[in-house]
């Protein structure tokens, strides 16, 4: 969860800005540089497929993929765009993409009416417009925040019962601040939103055959609990679809493993005889469906917990199901018998993280070495085995947990041959 926190508190951030609402003129800039003629190729882009829920779009090969999911309780897809221009100070984009339910009643976070999504409070220009044949609402507006100004744009049209949203933020920079010497560009809508009519003239919705075809699909399902001295917000996905003996299987063991830690939380958070405890204490769990093929599946789930102290702690719960034979995988069963597996993975996550330069050397190299302990959480996704970091492991509370993707082409020699069909089976 601590990405999709991240997420949240950008939105919040940005959303509650330290100025007025300007002008959506563009902001003045000292020191100009020159601007460059904005250039699209989409030949080499990638694309974000969502068999889940229906849809595809194209995106730069450049950008960074901050978090991919193929169903989740709050975002799908978190993209860093960058800049397209060149000089010292210029503006950076930023892409996310979620659903909702569009009679969602969760509006801490955002607005929306009559099927517009909104992040400013009613401060946007709203447009109504096609998109990939259907009818979809537009809003843009502009903000500000620790002295830079963000043009924030977000599409939402109806999918399946829901509401498909892709926003789009351009974070720009207050050329007044900017110091002698140095470039700064201000601004420009037909340079800087150019990257997001270029995404979205690509975005494919999934016909209704393609739909049905479908083995499984999945739905939110969510636990809440607020008293005075405690707060439980866990969401947690429902299978849907599949035979019986396997939605049963992955369903109870969601289940589960929402029942033992609600349950240990709750019993620690009551007081006892009303003693005066401090709080009010917190659980929120979000989840990330991050692989999902006909005969595998792949769940992980972030959260946070605060039980009193200085602050709370991240936590973090991943399964891999295997629905061919109902059964939870574990970390050897990825591969062969005779593979050194935890070494095969030690030595690329050592190096990894020791390139980020996050901490110290001793600490990276005990947190990540190759013993059983240290390598408990990791997850699946169609570019590699992810394996998580908690806070405190390899870096200190203030850097947060950490992440290491492994490519399959660095480890695939060492696979079980039949788990690396179950993992490209579908795809």
């Amino acid at each position: 969860m601590y990405k999709n926190l991240l997420f949240i508190l950008a939105v919040v951030f940005w959303g509650a800005g330290c100025w007025s609402r300007p002008s959506s003129d563009a902001i003045p800039s000292s020191n100009q540089a020159p601007a460059e003629e904005a250039v699209v190729q989409l030949d080499d882009w990638l694309t974000y497929a969502n068999d889940i829920y229906g849809f595809e779009f194209k995106y730069p090969a450049s950008a960074k993929v901050e978090h991919s999911a193929l169903s989740s309780s709050f975002n799908l897809l978190s993209l860093n765009l960058g800049t397209s221009t060149s000089a010292d100070y210029a503006p950076t984009a930023s892409l996310e993409v979620f659903v909702i339910e569009q009679n969602t009643q969760v509006k801490e976070h955002y607005n929306l009416s009559n099927g517009c999504y909104d992040e400013l409070a009613g401060n946007v220009q709203v447009e109504r417009v096609s998109l990939a044949g259907t009818q979809a609402c537009k809003t843009y507006g502009r903000d500000a925040g620790a002295g830079n100004f963000y043009d924030a744009y977000w599409y939402t049209l109806p999918l399946n019962g829901k509401y498909l949203i892709i926003g789009y933020t351009v974070h720009s920079v207050n050329c007044g601040n900017v110091g002698d010497g140095k470039t700064c560009l201000a601004f420009d809508e037909d340079r800087d939103a150019l990257w997001l009519e270029k995404i979205i003239s690509t975005l494919k919705l999934y016909s209704a055959e393609s739909q049905k075809n479908q083995a499984f699909s999945f739905d939110s399902g969510v636990f809440q609990r607020k008293l005075y001295y405690y707060n439980v917000d866990f969401k947690y996905p429902v299978m849907l679809g599949a035979s019986e003996g396997t939605r049963n299987y992955v369903n109870r063991t969601i289940q589960d493993y929402l029942a033992t830690t609600t349950g240990a939380f709750i019993d620690y958070a009551t007081p006892v005889n009303d003693d005066g405890r401090p709080g009010p204490y917190m659980l929120e769990v979000e989840y990330n469906v991050t692989l999902a093929t006909p005969d595998l599946l792949s769940f992980v789930f972030n959260g946070y917990e605060y039980l009193g102290g200085v602050h709370g702690m991240p936590i973090h719960k991943t399964f891999i199901f295997n629905l061919k034979t109902n059964k939870l995988m574990e970390l050897q069963d990825l591969f062969e018998s005779d593979a050194d597996y935890l070494k095969i993975i030690s030595d690329y996550c050592k190096q990894d993280l020791l390139k980020k330069q996050i901490s110290e050397t001793d600490w990276v190299n005990n947190g990540a070495a190759p013993k059983n302990e240290n390598y408990g959480l990791y997850y699946l996704t169609k570019q590699g085995l992810t394996i998580i970091f908690p806070a405190y492991q390899v870096a200190s509370y203030a850097d947060g947990p950490q992440e290491v993707t492994i490519p399959y082409d660095k480890i695939k020699e060492s696979m079980e041959p039949d788990v690396l069909s179950l993992i490209t089976s579908g795809n």
